[in-house]
C-alpha cells in the first residue's frame, strides 16, 4: 500500500485527500492494511516480534511516504500535514463504536478482509491519475505542478538549497548569476553550486570574462572552448592565461573546437587525474604535428578509467602507426579524418566499444582479404558519414557486428554497385544482422563510365519496396536523379543529409517507394544548409516557399545575376530561422552597388541572423558601398562579421561604428600583412579588451566593450538604449523581460556592486526605484522560467 502512495506521488496527482484515505485504515483497525493482507492476526499473536516488524514496515511505507508527498506537493505544507492527523482522528473516532461488533459478528478473518479489499481497490487510483490526472476537476490551486496555470505567491527563501540547486540545473550560467544577485542567500547558493555546464562556443567576450571571474573552477562539470575565427578567436589562449586549469577537479566533460597544437598539452596535462567521462577534440584547419610529449599526455587521458565517450580528430597522428593505450573503458568512439588502418589498430586493443562513429574516413587502402577477425561483437551502433563508400568492404566490416541494432551510412561512391541492384544486401542483413532495428542512409552515386537512366532508377527503387524494408526496418526510400550532373541520391526518410545545392533542385527527378513521399516534404524540409546562386532564382517557376528549417544560406552573385533575384529570395525560401548568411560576390557587373544596398535592406528583415560573412573576390566592401553607410545598415542582431577589406585603415572604422559586433574577421591581400602590427597597437592604445588570431591573409578579433555604470555616461545611454537610470546605494530594482512570455518581472537588487555584472551580461536594461516584496518578485521570475515552452536565457530590458 505504501508503494501505491509513492506511485501516486510520482505521477503528480493533486487529489491528496483521496490518497490520505489509504492511510486511515491503519488507525481505524489499529494496524496497517498491508499488514492485514500479508500477515493474519493469528500469526501476529504467535510471533509478536515478527508482527511488529511487519507493522513497522507498513507504517513506514504508508505514513512517511504520505508525509513527504504532502510536503513536496503543497506550498502550504504545514497545513497539509495538519489536515492529515485531523482526518485520521475523525475516521478512527467514526469506526470505533462498531469495530468490536464487527469482530464479534463477522470474525477476525472477514473483519480484517474488509479494509484489505478497500485497499486493493485503491490500487487503481495511480493508474487513473496517470491517464486522467490533467482532466480531473477540483484540483487545488496551491499545488506546485500547476505553476503554468496559476500565479503563485510563496516565500521562495523557505525552499531548501537542494531545490534551488535543481532550479539552477535548468538555467544557463548567465541566468544563474542574474538570479543569484536577488539576495545574499542565492549568492551563497551560487558559490556552492558545483554543477556548472559552461559552453563558450559562441559567447560574447564580456560574458566570457565575467563567468571566468565569478565561477570557481572546482564547480565546473562541463566545459566547451572554441577558437573559431568567425566567433571566438583567441578564446582558448585567454582561458589558459586567466584560469587555473589544475583546479578543474570536478570536470566530467571537455569539448575543444578549433584548438591549436600548442594549446592542447597545456589543457590536457593538468587533467590526467580528473574524473573525465567525455572528451571531444577538433583541431584547426591548418594543424601541425603534435610533439611526443603531447601524444603521451593524450594517451594518458585516453586510458582514464572514467572516460566513456571520445570524439577525436585523427590528424593528431601524421602516420599510420598511432600511440594508443592498451586498455580503455571507452564505450562511445567517434573518429574523424582517420584512415581505416588506424581504426583497425584502435579496435585491436582491449576495448569496451558499444558505438562507433567514423567521419571523413578513408577505406581505399584496406585489404579486407587478409583480415579474418575484428573484435566488434559488442557493437550496437555504427555510423559512417561524409566518406567514400566501398560496398565491397562495408559488408565485410558489418559481418563482425552480430549485435548491431542501429546502422547509418552517409557518403558517396563513383559507381553503382550490384549490391544495391539485387537482393544481395537484403540477404546479407537477414543472415548477419538479425538484431538490426534502424537503417539510415544517404548515398550519392556519381558514375563516370555510364549514363544514369530512368529504368535504372526504377529497378533500384523497386528493391526497397519489399516488405523487409518497408515493414521490418520501417525504411522509406527516395531516389533523386540529378540529370544535369548525372548523379543519383538514394536516401531513407527522414533524410540524414542536411546540405543541398539549389541548382540541383531545378534538374531533379524524384522517385519514391510510395506516391505519398515527395522530395518537397522529405528532402527539402530537412535541409539546414543551402548553397544558392542568385541567377538560379529566375529559373524558378513555381511560387512555393521551401526549406522551412534553413539555418545557413550561402548566396552567390555571379555575372549572370538577375536584378530581381533578391525580391524572389524571400518568396522562394523560408528565412525566419536563418542564423548565418554568407554572401559571395564574384561579379564586376554594372549596378552591383544597388544590389548590395538591396541586400543590406533585406538583412534588416532577418532578426534571427547573428553571423554575416561577405566575400568579394575582386575588392573590399568599401568598393561596393560607402563604409559609413555599410555600418549604419548592419542591424543590431548581427554579432559576428566576416568581410574583405582593401585598406587596413578600414578596420578601426568598422570597430568604432559597429559597437554591437562581438567578433570581426578581416580578410586582406598578402601585401597588407606588414601593417598588421599597427592595428594591434591601435587596440592596445585605445584599451580595447580583445583577443585575436592572425595569419598571412586575415585578422580575427574577439572584442569586449565594457559599459560604465554611471547615469550621466553618454556611451551607456547610447549603447545600452537606456531611457532613465536611477540607483540608490542599497536597493534598486531591475525590470526583466523574458523573450518568450513578453511579461515584465521585477527583481530586487540589494547591492549596486552586482549591478556592474548585470550590465556586462546584457546591455539592454534599465534600473528604476521600486519597493516591492523581493520574495514575490523572485517567484514571478520562476513563474516565467517554468512556463517557457523552450529554454531561453533571460533578457534584461525596459
Amino acid at each position: 500500500m505504501g508503494c501505491t502512495i509513492f506511485n501516486a506521488a510520482t505521477t503528480g496527482s493533486q487529489n491528496i485527500e483521496t490518497v490520505i484515505i489509504f492511510h486511515f485504515f491503519a488507525d481505524v483497525f489499529d494496524a496497517s492494511p498491508l499488514t492485514n493482507v500479508v500477515l493474519p492476526a493469528t500469526q501476529l499473536a504467535g510471533d509478536p516480534l515478527k508482527g511488529n516488524r511487519r507493522l513497522d514496515l507498513a507504517y513506514y511505507w504508508s505514513f512517511l511516504v504520505l508525509m513527504n508527498y504532502s510536503i513536496v506537493t503543497y506550498f502550504y505544507a504545514t497545513s497539509a500535514l495538519a489536515v492529515n492527523p485531523v482526518l485520521r482522528s475523525i475516521f478512527s473516532g467514526t469506526f470505533s463504536p462498531f469495530t468490536t461488533q464487527m469482530y464479534d459478528n463477522l470474525g477476525i478473518h472477514w473483519t480484517t478482509m474488509i479494509p484489505a479489499c478497500l485497499a486493493l481497490i485503491c490500487l487503481l487510483i495511480p493508474y487513473i491519475f496517470c491517464k486522467h490526472g490533467p482532466t480531473i476537476p477540483g484540483r487545488p490551486k496551491e499545488c506546485l505542478s500547476f505553476i503554468p496555470k496559476f500565479k503563485i505567491m510563496v516565500c521562495l527563501e523557505d525552499l531548501p538549497n537542494e531545490i534551488i540547486y535543481r532550479i539552477f540545473d535548468n538555467l544557463s550560467a548567465n541566468t544563474i548569476i542574474v538570479f543569484s544577485c536577488t539576495c545574499k542567500r542565492y549568492l551563497q547558493c551560487r558559490h556552492l553550486y558545483n554543477q556548472y555546464q559552461l559552453n563558450f562556443q559562441s559567447i560574447s567576450k564580456s560574458n566570457f570574462d565575467l563567468l571566468c571571474r565569478l565561477i570557481h573552477p572546482s564547480n565546473i562539470m562541463s566545459l566547451t572552448l572554441s577558437d573559431d575565427d568567425n566567433a571566438t578567436p583567441g578564446q582558448i589562449q585567454t582561458f589558459l592565461k586567466t584560469y587555473p586549469i589544475h583546479q578543474l577537479t570536478r570536470l566530467h566533460s571537455l569539448t575543444l573546437f578549433q584548438i591549436d597544437e600548442t594549446h592542447l598539452e597545456d589543457l590536457l596535462k593538468p587533467l590526467q587525474k580528473s574524473p573525465l567521462t567525455s572528451l571531444h577534440i577538433e583541431y584547426r584547419q591548418y594543424f601541425g604535428m603534435l610533439n611526443q610529449s603531447t601524444l603521451t599526455t593524450l594517451c594518458d587521458i585516453l586510458s582514464l578509467k572514467t572516460l566513456r565517450t571520445l570524439h577525436l580528430d585523427m590528424r593528431t597522428y601524421q602516420t599510420e602507426s598511432i600511440q594508443w593505450p592498451r586498455i580503455t573503458q571507452i564505450e562511445y568512439l567517434s573518429l574523424s579524418n582517420s584512415t581505416f588502418n588506424q581504426f583497425i589498430q584502435i579496435i585491436g586493443r582491449s576495448n569496451s566499444f558499444r558505438s562507433i562513429y567514423l567521419r571523413h574516413v578513408s577505406m581505399k587502402d584496406v585489404d579486407n582479404h587478409s583480415i579474418k577477425y575484428l573484435p566488434l561483437k559488442q557493437i550496437e551502433s555504427f555510423r559512417i558519414e561524409k566518406s567514400e563508400l566501398f560496398f565491397e568492404k562495408i559488408p565485410w566490416l558489418l559481418s563482425f557486428m552480430p549485435k548491431l541494432a542501429h546502422l547509418k551510412l552517409e557518403g558517396f561512391t563513383p559507381k553503382l554497385d550490384q549490391i544495391f541492384t539485387n537482393d544481395q544486401f537484403e540477404e546479407f542483413i537477414q543472415i548477419n544482422l538479425p538484431n538490426l532495428k534502424t537503417f539510415q542512409f544517404f548515398i550519392r552515386f556519381s558514375p563516370v563510365e555510364f549514363k544514369i537512366t530512368n529504368s535504372l532508377v526504377d529497378s533500384l527503387i523497386k528493391q526497397f519496396q519489399r516488405s523487409f524494408w518497408t515493414e521490418q526496418l520501417q525504411c522509406r526510400v527516395i531516389c533523386d536523379f540529378i540529370q544535369d550532373s548525372n548523379e543519383l541520391y538514394t536516401y531513407s526518410t527522414p533524410c540524414p543529409h542536411h546540405y543541398l545545392k539549389y541548382s540541383e533542385v531545378l534538374s531533379l527527378a524524384s522517385t519514391s517507394i510510395s506516391s505519398q513521399l515527395t522530395y518537397l516534404s522529405e528532402r527539402l524540409d530537412f535541409v539546414y544548409e543551402l548553397d544558392l546562386n542568385l541567377k538560379d532564382l529566375s529559373k524558378q517557376t513555381k511560387n512555393v516557399r521551401c526549406f522551412p528549417n534553413l539555418r545557413t544560406l550561402k548566396l552567390a552573385i555571379s555575372d549572370q545575376y538577375s536584378s530581381s533575384g533578391l525580391e524572389h529570395l524571400s518568396k522562394t525560401i523560408h528565412l525566419g530561422k536563418l542564423n548565418k548568411l554568407i554572401l559571395i560576390i564574384s561579379s564586376r557587373g554594372d549596378h552591383l552597388d544597388i544590389l548590395i544596398k538591396r541586400f543590406l535592406t533585406l538583412l534588416n528583415d532577418l532578426p534571427a541572423v547573428t553571423t554575416l560573412e561577405i566575400f568579394n573576390r575582386w575588392y573590399g566592401i568599401s568598393s561596393l558601398v560607402p563604409l559609413v553607410y555599410f555600418c549604419t545598415m548592419i542591424p543590431k542582431n548581427i554579432k559576428h562579421l566576416n568581410v574583405d577589406i582593401s585598406n587596413m585603415n578600414e578596420i578601426p572604422v568598422l570597430i568604432e561604428h559597429l559597437p554591437h559586433i562581438s567578433s570581426f574577421k578581416f580578410k586582406f591581400a598578402f601585401d597588407k600583412v606588414i601593417f598588421l602590427q599597427k592595428i594591434l597597437d591601435w587596440l592596445t592604445v585605445n584599451r580595447i579588451n580583445s583577443t585575436y588570431i592572425s595569419d598571412m591573409h586575415y585578422l580575427a578579433i574577439w572584442i569586449s566593450k565594457p559599459f560604465a555604470v554611471t547615469s550621466g555616461s553618454p556611451n551607456l545611454r547610447q549603447s545600452c538604449q537606456v531611457k532613465c537610470l536611477t540607483m540608490m546605494p542599497f536597493q534598486a530594482t531591475l525590470l526583466v523581460q523574458h523573450e518568450l512570455s513578453k511579461q515584465l518581472t521585477r527583481i530586487v537588487i540589494t547591492c549596486t556592486y552586482y549591478l556592474q555584472y548585470l550590465l556586462c551580461l546584457d546591455p539592454y536594461l534599465i534600473v528604476v526605484l521600486l519597493g516591492r516584496n523581493p520574495i514575490s518578485i523572485a517567484i514571478e521570475l520562476l513563474h516565467q522560467i517554468y512556463i517557457s515552452p523552450v529554454h531561453s536565457p533571460l533578457t534584461l530590458t525596459i
